[in-house]
């Protein structure tokens, strides 16, 4: 299998490509200094050529690329995944959401989400939209628990704590 992978340079993506490559798929990646998702034209030019047959798009991007993504997918009966994130849902109420709770996220990021999900649904009515946490890399920052708790260690001398907490 052919699977295009968008956010090769961020940090699941490259854990899903290892992966991936390991289950003996072939991965491409989207190099955006090649082409440009914002050129419509030429992004569906080299989806054809590349005819992937599945793509997960993990990348940061617009809603107009995830749409082209879920597109191209829709129209060949290619499956698709498209990661957002929990931050769809305000901190109030905070979690556990189901699956069809509505989306409350106040924030640009959490709004920015929401229309890029808005877009791959309408696309692709079969893509699996993923909604993702904090992801856990000890070598990787960003958006990443292992560094954002690190991050509070040096800044407040601690890290506080819950024993409310619990999983959803």
């Amino acid at each position: 299998m052919k699977l295009l992978i968008t956010g090769l340079k961020g940090t699941l993506a490259p854990k899903l490509a290892a992966a991936a490559t390991a289950a003996g798929h072939q991965v491409l990646g989207w190099d955006r200094q090649a082409v440009d998702p914002q050129q419509a034209d030429a992004a569906r030019r080299w989806l054809n050529d590349a005819a992937p047959d599945a793509i997960a798009h993990l990348a940061m991007g617009d809603a107009a690329w995830a749409a082209l993504l879920a597109g191209h997918a829709a129209e060949r009966g290619l499956p698709m995944v498209f990661t957002s994130t929990a931050m769809v849902f305000d901190h109030q109420p905070d979690g556990p959401h189901g699956l069809h709770d509505q989306r409350t996220a106040k924030d640009e990021y959490g709004r920015y989400k929401i229309g890029c999900e808005d877009a791959v649904a309408a696309a692709h009515a079969a893509a699996s939209i993923v909604r993702i946490g904090w992801q856990i890399d000890p070598e990787a920052s960003g958006n990443n628990m292992l560094a954002a708790l690190d991050d509070w260690q040096r800044r407040e001398g601690r890290v506080a704590a819950s024993r409310a907490w619990r999983p959803a």
